[in-house]
């Protein structure tokens, strides 16, 4: 069970070292659609961290490592 909480959300996701992110927030790091991120999330390339009040979270170490396979791969 989950806190609904925004303080606990808070210490969950930042005190501990875990900044998370929205399905929205991740598509905009990424530059790309929503619906490719939830892409990502279906082939594992992303994963959910938690979920809160329906909300996916996913960590941003993830997006951010995703991002830079991605411009790699655009390179060469």
């Amino acid at each position: 069970m989950y806190c609904l909480d925004p303080v606990f959300y808070f210490v969950r996701c930042v005190v501990m070292s875990t900044y998370c992110v929205t399905k929205v927030e991740a598509s905009k790091l990424l530059g790309v659609s929503v619906r490719m991120v939830d892409k990502y999330l279906h082939s594992g390339e992303l994963t959910v961290d938690h979920m809160e009040k329906n909300k996916v979270v996913i960590d941003v170490t993830e997006v951010y490592s995703l991002r830079e396979k991605r411009s790699k791969r655009k390179r060469g």
